[in-house]
């Protein structure tokens, strides 16, 4: 953390600022080792090797999602750092093309820009990349936070301005409208309260701000695969008494990509959508009511099923499954500005 983003972040109790309390340490002109106060509740975040975290009193559902997403970093770790950092990289954006026109890598330079889940960092080095004015990568989870850390070191873009902060986005600690740009891929639909989360991130933005979010779609393909995976998962669960049958079975499965055996159910063992905590879908029509606060200038579909995508793409070639996409995609895109 730089010294002087302290004045952005408040106490998330009352909302007054928070200081940077004496004795903190410093390595490339960051601050490395550190608390901040509030003058009434004490010490409410502290620095941690540059990573900005949250005194969390988490709810017994907030902490269950902590726990799920620490256990199971979103990407994957990886012994290998070529692996963990340029391959992993490259995984993401050959199999989701569509990210640069969603994230809009190159259309915020002179923004600041902040990423709700922002996970390992992995689209935060294409912002960075991109010349943004700062990034603010805020995450629930510590361990995945580090890897964004070291990603930064790792692609030499530490000494750029950014901060990384460990903190519910359902009450994000920021002082009111000081964000240009907030963006969310895969994340919100996993809080506990998403309407909640949309309404402390409507809080961050100045108006006019903009906002590009990614949730689950109510009615895609998808889901009703995972629907059916549901059952199927809990049907042998009961009939062999064992949890892990289902992700035995899909070990099985001869689809495995360079990066590794098919994250969605063999990297861990465990599928987001059937072991997370939280998985919520949204439709159209929930979207517009969600995000009232927003002048909405879009809602699209992207990413058919991973698991019949490659297949697909195969047979009826790529053109045809972007088309099935737009129209039972897995993940919804809304893009807007603050009203």
């Amino acid at each position: 953390m730089r010294i002087g983003f302290e004045t952005n972040l408040c106490c998330p109790k009352c909302r007054a600022n928070v200081l940077l309390n004496s004795g903190y340490t410093t390595r490339d002109s960051r601050v490395f080792e550190g608390s901040l106060v509030c003058s009434e509740h004490g010490v409410i975040f502290r620095i941690v090797e540059s990573i900005v975290v949250e005194e969390l009193q988490l709810d017994e559902a907030l902490q269950a999602v902590s726990n799920f997403w620490t256990s199971h970093v979103c990407g994957g770790e990886w012994n290998e750092e070529r692996k963990q950092f340029e391959d992993l990289r490259k995984y993401r954006y050959e199999t989701h093309p569509w990210l640069s026109e969603v994230a809009e890598f190159d259309k915020h330079k002179q923004d600041r820009v902040m990423e709700i889940g922002c996970s390992q960092g992995i689209d935060m080095v294409e912002f960075l990349n991109m010349g943004v004015k700062e990034y603010i990568g805020v995450d629930l989870s510590f361990k995945s936070l580090l890897l964004a850390r070291r990603r930064l070191e790792h692609f030499g873009l530490y000494h750029l301005p950014v901060t990384l902060l460990c903190s519910n986005a359902e009450n994000l600690p920021f002082a009111p409208a000081i964000v240009d740009y907030v963006y969310s891929y895969r994340v919100i639909h996993h809080s506990a309260d998403t309407l909640r989360a949309i309404k402390s991130i409507e809080s961050t933005l100045r108006p006019g701000g903009k906002l590009t979010a990614m949730y689950y779609y109510k009615y895609s393909l998808t889901a009703l695969i995972e629907g059916f995976t549901r059952l199927l998962n809990r049907a042998l669960m009961v009939l062999t008494g064992n949890q892990n049958t289902f992700w035995k079975l899909c070990r099985k499965l001869p689809y495995k990509p360079a990066i590794g055996p098919y994250r969605k159910f063999l990297d861990t063992g465990y599928s987001a959508i059937l072991h997370a905590p939280f998985a919520h879908t949204f439709s159209k029509s929930e979207s517009h009511i969600m995000f009232a606060a927003f002048r909405i200038e879009s809602l699209k579909l992207y990413n058919l099923s991973p698991i019949v995508r490659p297949f697909l793409g195969k047979v009826f070639g790529r053109k045809t499954v972007a088309y099935l996409a737009s129209w039972i995609g897995w993940d919804l895109v809304i893009k807007g500005s603050r009203i």
